[in-house]
């Protein structure tokens, strides 16, 4: 069902065979050829540094999926690991309870990103603390 619907899209010319992160998709993107880009949550915070000239053109809608209900895409994430036989585990331990559950800790983190960070947390309880942080003004205020 997949496929074919990307075929279609493909067929018809409405989707894109560009490599993502190159040269070939930023001048894409830049110019008006890309009406649409699906990505993962974080995806909207590479916008205003990457294509500060389209602030105001870009707008920011829920992932499409065949049931209806809510979804994002994943491509990459974060991830805290305490390797074994380091030398603080327990410092270690405490720091990722912190870091993923303290909003204080998600301000710290995004605040010092140099790209605004359209971070959606796994933790829902650190999602108000992400959304805060993240400037809208770049989509229009959405």
């Amino acid at each position: 069902k997949v496929a074919a619907y990307w075929d279609d899209l493909l067929a018809d010319g409405l989707a894109s065979r560009t490599p993502l992160w190159g040269e070939g998709e930023a001048k894409e993107r830049s110019t008006g050829k890309v009406a649409t880009v699906i990505g993962a949550a974080w995806s909207a915070g590479t916008f205003p540094v990457s294509y500060p000239d389209s602030k105001g053109k870009w707008g920011i809608a829920p992932l499409p999926t065949w049931d209806g209900k809510p979804s994002t895409g994943m491509y990459g994430g974060t991830s805290y690991i305490v390797p074994k036989g380091s030398e603080h585990t327990e410092a270690a331990a405490e720091f990722i309870k912190w870091v993923t559950t303290d909003p204080a800790a998600m301000t710290a983190r995004l605040s010092s990103l140099k790209a605004p960070s359209s971070a959606l947390p796994a933790n829902e309880g650190m999602r108000a603390a992400a959304a805060k942080e993240f400037d809208t003004s770049y989509f229009a205020g959405q």
